[in-house]
């Protein structure tokens, strides 16, 4: 019978250190779930700033097409002055 009881016990030890496990594993999954989360924010951060910085970009392009326009009407009007 002490056979039986000795079996009991390991299974038991054996038991609740797979409880243990499984804890840890649920722990390290909810971790992995709150970073994936982190990082699904911060590519829509990085989606965001590339798009301002393309709208940036073409207000930047457009100031300088009207630049050229004005130096070109400046010029014209010095020649007209002249």
């Amino acid at each position: 019978m002490a056979d039986l009881d000795d079996i009991y016990f390991v299974l038991k030890d054996i038991l609740d250190e797979v409880r243990e496990l499984n804890s840890r594993v649920n722990s390290i999954e909810t971790d992995v779930s709150e970073l994936n989360s982190y990082v699904n924010s911060i590519k829509l951060d990085v989606e965001t700033i590339d798009s301002n910085i393309s709208s940036i970009d073409s207000n930047i392009k457009f100031i300088e097409t009207d630049l050229s326009s004005v130096k070109s009407d400046v010029s014209m009007i010095e020649l007209k002055i002249d």
